[in-house]
């Protein structure tokens, strides 16, 4: 693989779809480079394989907005010229788009990169639109890898398609910002509230280890095990009707204590950062990292739209020289215990710091709470070397 492939890895551990609040008078505005409202004239947009026109009949904001149509012939598209971008620059993409009701093909956004020779260096997800005859904002921050001098946007009214199929959409006002602090003032910027965790669950109720798990033998002392919340508080996103993170034995796993997160949101994409009462300094070197996640869920989440918005879980870590990042764990497609992987893909300067973690795209709740529970954060450098062993006739969970 090479270095610019290996280098895009790293834009889905920055990437995050949240709402938007207002900026105080003290924070530095991020850089409008892009903006689109097909008002006068399509501007940088071109179609491939696909017509590409202004309407007047159907607009988000203005008096018109673009659509695009894919015949079938191939997979139709409209795209943007190259736009100059910064490598290692924090960049969010905004969009609107609306799906025809005629077709109702969902329809995925997308960055094409471009790097300094001009060649194509891959693509990296916006988002994916599944709603029919209704307007939706995607808007996604991501960190520009290096030898990346250029982007364009893409809109593919098929989604996924493999050519023969048909569908349309709209979408307007389509704007591309520049955030002078990174990542972290994207994240600060979009935040609605925190609070303190605590340390007593109010439910009282204390669970038992599942069977599955009841022989089972941890093989690495956790760096977190949620034992004490002292000092810990979490971050949210507007859009809660109510969160907050508990010490519970409501569901055990390794030992007395997991924690526990609560919460009641109509709306969809709401994040929470769970934040340690200080830095946790990883004292030895690691390339994996791991954590057991419990989500309550009617079924396991196997493929198509359900995995584009199942919950992901992020472990935040700071190195030696301030440099900050998240590091992408399994997305909760399942139901029970379950264990999150992720891999550093990216060096940092020692001592590294365990710094919090996040769950993203949490699913609604309506009234009902929604629950989930963590334990047993490790970190441990992963074995690289082959290994010959027999094959178990009757291998042990979670193999």
């Amino acid at each position: 693989m090479s270095s610019i492939l290996k280098s895009l890895l790293i834009i889905s551990l920055l990437s995050i779809i949240i709402p938007g609040k207002t900026l105080g008078k003290d924070e530095k505005k991020p850089e409008l480079i892009y903006k689109e409202s097909f008002e006068e004239n399509l501007g940088k947009w071109r179609a491939n394989a696909a017509t590409l026109v202004i309407d007047s009949k159907e607009k988000y904001k203005g008096e018109k907005s673009a659509k695009v149509t894919d015949l079938g012939e191939r997979v139709g598209q409209a795209n943007t010229l190259r736009i100059k971008v910064k490598p290692g620059g924090v960049y969010s993409v905004g969009i609107w788009v609306k799906i025809a009701p005629e077709f109702s093909k969902p329809v995925l956004v997308d960055i094409v990169l471009w790097n300094k020779e001009g060649k194509f260096a891959g693509t990296a997800k916006i988002g994916l639109v599944q709603e029919v005859g209704k307007w939706i904002k995607i808007e996604k921050a991501l960190e520009i890898p290096s030898q990346i001098t250029s982007i364009s946007i893409r809109v593919v009214p098929t989604g996924y398609g493999a050519g023969s199929d048909k569908g349309a959409c709209w979408f307007d006002e389509v704007k591309i910002k520049k955030w002078p602090g990174g990542i972290e003032q994207y994240m600060e910027r979009k935040e609605g509230g925190s609070k303190p965790a605590i340390n007593s669950d109010p439910s009282k109720i204390i669970g038992k280890r599942p069977p599955s798990l009841s022989t089972f033998a941890f093989p690495d002392i956790p760096l977190v095990d949620f034992e004490d919340l002292s000092g810990w508080k979490i971050r949210y996103s507007k859009g809660f009707k109510e969160v907050n993170f508990y010490r519970s034995e409501e569901e055990k796993l390794q030992n007395k204590y997991v924690g526990k997160l609560v919460y009641t949101t109509s709306e969809k994409n709401q994040w929470v950062q769970v934040i340690p009462s200080h830095p946790i300094v990883i004292e030895k070197e690691f390339d994996s990292i791991e954590m057991w996640v419990f989500r309550y869920a009617k079924k396991f989440l196997s493929a198509g739209y359900a995995l584009e918005t199942a919950p992901l879980v992020q472990v935040m870590l700071e190195d030696a020289q301030g440099k900050k990042t998240q590091v992408d764990l399994t997305i909760v497609q399942w139901t029970n215990w379950g264990l999150a992987h992720g891999k550093l893909k990216i060096h940092l300067l020692p001592p590294i710091k365990f710094i919090g973690f996040s769950i993203l795209k949490l699913p609604l709740s309506k009234d009902v709470p929604q629950k989930f529970y963590f334990d047993a954060l490790t970190f441990y450098r992963q074995h690289t070397k082959n290994i010959n062993l027999p094959v178990p006739s009757n291998p042990p969970f979670p193999t």
